[in-house]
């Protein structure tokens, strides 16, 4: 990664998770977007506002002008629409239908090479799979290459002691770049609670 630093934009940021896991990897964060002023400003302590990076309060609001050069688009977006322990209005619910659009007009305004997109398993069986399937022809509408939507758990896929299962989809501006990719495969458990509350402990030593 020395000889070239990917650039993405991280839209419904949170309080920047998927942020950090990509700039473990080496890539540079150049745009961000989160309405939630709580997170926020926990994203800002986390990642304290730079002058090459944009942040943006409302997605619904973006300026196309304000949209720097990125390679890829990170989005966890909202995944109450969708998740069994909501009402599960999918698009019918202003957070999913009103952001899926929004994300669908900057994916075709900025075309960074590839995204990655997250939200709840429940997702996929949301009207009987029709959410799912309109979403990758819209996807798809814009220019992209879509994966099929795949599960990960922490627990199997990252060495994280927490059941946690969520549906990614990818998108590729070049097919060939698609066929070339493919999720992590699962990794053994080796971690436990206990691991990481020690490794706490040992922190706050410092």
């Amino acid at each position: 990664m020395n000889h070239f630093q990917l650039k993405f934009s991280d839209l419904f940021a949170g309080i920047g998770g998927m942020r950090i896991a990509f700039e473990s990897v080496g890539c540079k964060c150049v745009y961000t977007s989160e309405i939630d002023p709580r997170a926020r400003e926990t994203y800002l302590l986390n990642f304290p506002h730079s002058e090459d990076h944009i942040l943006n309060t409302n997605i619904l609001k973006f300026l196309n002008d304000d949209i720097p050069d990125h390679d890829i688009l990170v989005a966890g977006f909202p995944c109450q629409p969708y998740s069994i322990a909501g009402l599960r209005k999918g698009l019918k619910d202003e957070r999913g239908g009103d952001v899926f659009e929004a994300l669908l007009k900057f994916l075709d305004k900025s075309q960074p090479q590839a995204f990655l997109l997250e939200n709840v398993k429940g997702m996929l069986n949301h009207e009987k799979g029709e959410t799912i399937r309109y979403m990758i022809d819209r996807l798809s509408s814009v220019g992209y290459h879509v994966s099929m939507p795949t599960i990960l758990n922490s627990m199997l896929h990252a060495n994280v002691p927490q059941n946690r299962e969520r549906v990614f989809i990818t998108g590729f501006l070049d097919q060939n770049k698609l066929n070339n990719f493919s999720f992590p495969s699962e990794v053994p458990l080796k971690k436990t609670i206990h691991s990481c509350l020690d490794l706490h402990k040992a922190d706050e030593t410092y």
